[in-house]
């Protein structure tokens, strides 16, 4: 997992890499890329893919919602608006894909 200290440097900001390398959990800064990717018209086209790969294993159900990475940010960034929009995502493509098939 050493991609997770190259591409998550705020999350290992604080100790907190050490969570991301024990856990596996793919963090914070990933679910965000997510997000924002998800939110970009060309973006979009992937969107259910990425859906699919953050409700995986070690995915947005391993977030313990203890809001460790807002502290550890160094940037501010509004991490959870994130996580609770991709949370939100994940639920309606779960839903959807049992649903419609």
């Amino acid at each position: 997992m050493e991609w997770a200290f190259i591409f998550l440097p705020i999350l290992y900001h604080g100790g907190y890499g050490v969570y991301i390398w024990l856990r596996g959990f793919i963090g914070a800064a990933i679910i965000s890329q997510v997000r924002l990717f998800n939110m970009h018209p060309t973006g979009s086209m992937h969107a259910k893919e990425r859906l699919r790969a953050v409700m995986g294993h070690e995915g947005i159900e391993d977030c313990a919602n203890a809001r460790n990475c807002v502290k550890a940010c160094p940037k501010e960034i509004p991490l959870t608006e994130s996580l609770a929009e991709i949370n939100r995502q994940a639920w309606k493509q779960a839903l959807l894909g049992w649903i419609i098939g």
